[in-house]
Protein backbone atom coordinates (compact mmCIF):
# COMPACT_ATOMS: atom_id res chain seq x y z
CA UNK A 1 0.00 0.00 0.00
CA UNK A 2 1.17 3.49 -0.80
CA UNK A 3 -0.34 5.09 2.31
CA UNK A 4 -1.08 3.35 5.59
CA UNK A 5 -3.83 4.24 8.05
CA UNK A 6 -1.45 6.23 10.24
CA UNK A 7 -0.49 8.40 7.28
CA UNK A 8 -4.17 8.83 6.42
CA UNK A 9 -5.08 9.99 9.94
CA UNK A 10 -2.01 12.01 10.91
CA UNK A 11 -0.62 13.50 7.71
CA UNK A 12 -3.66 13.64 5.44
CA UNK A 13 -5.96 14.44 8.34
CA UNK A 14 -8.61 11.96 7.29
CA UNK A 15 -11.60 11.25 9.47
CA UNK A 16 -14.12 9.54 7.19
CA UNK A 17 -12.69 6.04 6.99
CA UNK A 18 -12.29 3.84 10.05
CA UNK A 19 -9.21 1.69 10.50
CA UNK A 20 -11.23 -1.49 9.91
CA UNK A 21 -12.25 -0.25 6.44
CA UNK A 22 -8.96 1.40 5.46
CA UNK A 23 -7.35 -1.64 3.78
CA UNK A 24 -10.33 -2.16 1.47
CA UNK A 25 -10.56 1.43 0.24
CA UNK A 26 -6.82 2.11 0.13
CA UNK A 27 -6.26 -1.02 -1.96
CA UNK A 28 -8.86 0.21 -4.46
CA UNK A 29 -7.32 3.70 -4.39
CA UNK A 30 -3.85 2.21 -5.01
CA UNK A 31 -5.20 0.40 -8.06
CA UNK A 32 -6.77 3.61 -9.36
CA UNK A 33 -3.52 5.55 -8.87
CA UNK A 34 -1.58 2.73 -10.56
CA UNK A 35 -3.91 3.07 -13.53
CA UNK A 36 -3.44 6.87 -13.66
CA UNK A 37 0.33 6.61 -13.42
CA UNK A 38 0.66 3.82 -15.99
CA UNK A 39 2.01 1.47 -13.29
CA UNK A 40 5.23 3.45 -13.06
CA UNK A 41 5.33 3.04 -9.28
CA UNK A 42 5.86 -0.69 -9.86
CA UNK A 43 8.80 0.11 -12.14
CA UNK A 44 11.00 1.74 -9.52
CA UNK A 45 9.59 5.25 -9.23
CA UNK A 46 9.66 6.59 -5.71
CA UNK A 47 6.33 6.91 -3.92
CA UNK A 48 6.35 10.64 -3.17
CA UNK A 49 3.99 12.41 -0.78
CA UNK A 50 1.82 13.55 -3.71
CA UNK A 51 1.04 9.89 -4.45
CA UNK A 52 0.22 9.15 -0.82
CA UNK A 53 -2.04 12.20 -0.56
CA UNK A 54 -3.78 11.26 -3.83
CA UNK A 55 -4.36 7.73 -2.52
CA UNK A 56 -5.94 9.12 0.65
CA UNK A 57 -8.12 11.50 -1.33
CA UNK A 58 -9.26 8.80 -3.74
CA UNK A 59 -9.89 6.37 -0.86
CA UNK A 60 -12.17 8.93 0.78
CA UNK A 61 -14.03 9.45 -2.49
CA UNK A 62 -14.43 5.69 -2.94
CA UNK A 63 -15.73 5.46 0.63
CA UNK A 64 -18.21 8.28 -0.02
CA UNK A 65 -19.37 6.65 -3.25
CA UNK A 66 -19.88 3.31 -1.50
CA UNK A 67 -22.05 4.98 1.13
CA UNK A 68 -24.03 6.78 -1.57
CA UNK A 69 -24.43 3.54 -3.48
CA UNK A 70 -25.94 1.80 -0.47
CA UNK A 71 -28.32 4.69 0.18
CA UNK A 72 -29.13 4.95 -3.55
CA UNK A 73 -30.16 1.31 -3.51
CA UNK A 74 -32.69 2.22 -0.86
CA UNK A 75 -33.96 5.14 -2.94
CA UNK A 76 -33.83 2.97 -6.08
CA UNK A 77 -32.16 5.56 -8.29
CA UNK A 78 -34.31 8.57 -7.50
CA UNK A 79 -32.49 11.64 -8.80
CA UNK A 80 -35.03 14.26 -7.74
CA UNK A 81 -38.51 14.37 -6.33
CA UNK A 82 -41.16 17.09 -6.18
CA UNK A 83 -43.95 16.76 -3.65
CA UNK A 84 -46.43 19.41 -4.90
CA UNK A 85 -46.93 18.11 -8.42
CA UNK A 86 -45.62 14.63 -7.59
CA UNK A 87 -42.77 14.47 -10.06
CA UNK A 88 -40.01 11.91 -9.63
CA UNK A 89 -36.87 11.79 -11.79
CA UNK A 90 -34.73 8.67 -11.90
CA UNK A 91 -31.05 8.65 -12.72
CA UNK A 92 -29.61 6.12 -15.12
CA UNK A 93 -26.66 3.93 -14.21
CA UNK A 94 -24.44 5.26 -17.01
CA UNK A 95 -24.68 8.89 -15.89
CA UNK A 96 -24.03 7.84 -12.28
CA UNK A 97 -20.90 5.92 -13.30
CA UNK A 98 -19.69 8.91 -15.31
CA UNK A 99 -20.25 11.24 -12.37
CA UNK A 100 -18.41 8.86 -10.02
CA UNK A 101 -15.48 8.59 -12.43
CA UNK A 102 -15.24 12.37 -12.67
CA UNK A 103 -15.26 12.69 -8.88
CA UNK A 104 -12.47 10.09 -8.58
CA UNK A 105 -10.44 11.95 -11.20
CA UNK A 106 -10.90 15.24 -9.33
CA UNK A 107 -9.85 13.62 -6.05
CA UNK A 108 -6.63 12.34 -7.63
CA UNK A 109 -5.96 15.55 -9.58
CA UNK A 110 -5.99 17.60 -6.39
CA UNK A 111 -2.69 16.10 -5.25
CA UNK A 112 -1.36 14.40 -8.39
CA UNK A 113 -2.19 16.74 -11.29
CA UNK A 114 -2.08 15.61 -14.92
CA UNK A 115 1.13 17.62 -15.39
CA UNK A 116 3.02 15.41 -12.91
CA UNK A 117 5.68 13.22 -14.59
CA UNK A 118 4.03 10.08 -13.22
CA UNK A 119 0.88 10.91 -15.19
CA UNK A 120 2.60 11.56 -18.52
CA UNK A 121 1.07 9.18 -21.08
CA UNK A 122 4.11 8.95 -23.35
CA UNK A 123 7.56 7.59 -22.79
CA UNK A 124 9.20 9.39 -19.92
CA UNK A 125 12.84 8.85 -19.17
CA UNK A 126 13.26 9.41 -15.49
CA UNK A 127 15.96 11.97 -14.95
CA UNK A 128 15.30 12.69 -11.30
CA UNK A 129 13.55 11.23 -8.28
CA UNK A 130 10.39 13.37 -8.45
Amino acid sequence: MYADFEYYRLTFGGTLIEETDWNTFSRQADAYIDHLTFWRLHQGWIVVSAVKMAVCSVAEELFTQSKQLSSAAILQGIKSENNDGYAVTFTDAASQRTENTIRLQQAADLYLPPSHPLRYAGFYRRCCQC
